[in-house]
């Protein structure tokens, strides 16, 4: 969660200390807007205490160290891949009230449906529930692969299409794409192997999808062995959606 802050003048690593923040402040203004960030947004916006100057200055160095981009020449900076990957690292090393919050009202979501390990119609259905209701909180395309059922359950291509910006959505190649895509996603997931709960992919590294535009999020679930995912853009609420994976992980069906 990005805060106002005031940069204080002995503050010895304060100059790292304002690029990180500016790149975490950049990066969550991306995610509201989905538009390029000007230095004088971040400036009004989230009162840095120094000069749209400064940060110009800080937007070089993100650029030049693979952070940032400029789509156009006159145009803000936009976070790159390895921006993505910089804000998960934080996410997950720094103890963070919003992830528990989010963690905590998951679960209590999740404890209204009586869940059950049997592989039975009923409890199938059930886990139905549980991924409109992934879905519905992530504004994400969700999926649930019960392996011993040999059965993918997907909701949410509505919040996905919600999410993607006006130029993609008029955009025929990418929705095709997408389309194809999501047609594969049976057999791609049936596939996967996860090493870590949550796994991420953010942009390129998204099996499911082969436009960098979207990232995945995925985590398993011993009884029923199964594997939930997030799929959407790749300026999606990752500290909220990995919260909800982090619930899920910790669910006893």
């Amino acid at each position: 969660m990005i805060t106002k802050i005031q940069f204080e003048k002995n503050d010895e690593d304060k100059s790292e200390h304002r690029k990180d923040f500016i790149l975490r402040a950049l990066i969550h203004e991306y995610t509201e807007t989905g538009e390029p960030v000007a230095s004088q947004i971040l400036n009004v916006k989230y009162q840095l205490g120094v000069s749209s100057a400064t940060i110009r200055n800080h937007f070089v160095v993100l650029t030049e160290g693979g952070y940032l981009y400029k789509p156009y020449i006159s145009s803000g900076r936009i976070p790159t891949d390895k921006a993505w990957k910089f804000l998960i690292e934080r996410i997950f090393n720094e103890d963070s009230d919003f992830l528990d919050h989010w963690e905590k009202r998951i679960q209590n979501q999740f404890s209204k449906i009586k869940l059950t390990p049997s592989a039975n119609i009923q409890s199938i259905e059930k886990i139905k529930k549980l991924v409109e209701i992934i879905a519905e909180e992530s504004h994400s395309f969700c999926f649930c692969y019960l392996s011993q059922e040999n059965e993918v359950i997907k909701q949410g291509l509505k919040y996905m299409l919600t999410e993607m910006m006006e130029e993609e959505l008029l955009n025929l190649e990418l929705i095709q794409e997408v389309a194809e895509s999501l047609e594969k996603l049976d057999q791609k997931i049936k596939k996967i192997k996860i090493s870590q709960n949550p796994l991420i992919f953010i942009g390129k590294d998204n099996p499911f999808l082969r436009s960098d535009q979207f990232s995945s999020l995925l985590t398993t679930v011993s009884h029923p062995k199964s594997v939930f995912g997030i799929l959407g853009p790749k300026r999606m609420s990752y500290e909220k959606n990995i919260a909800i994976l982090k619930a899920l992980s910790n669910l006893t069906f």
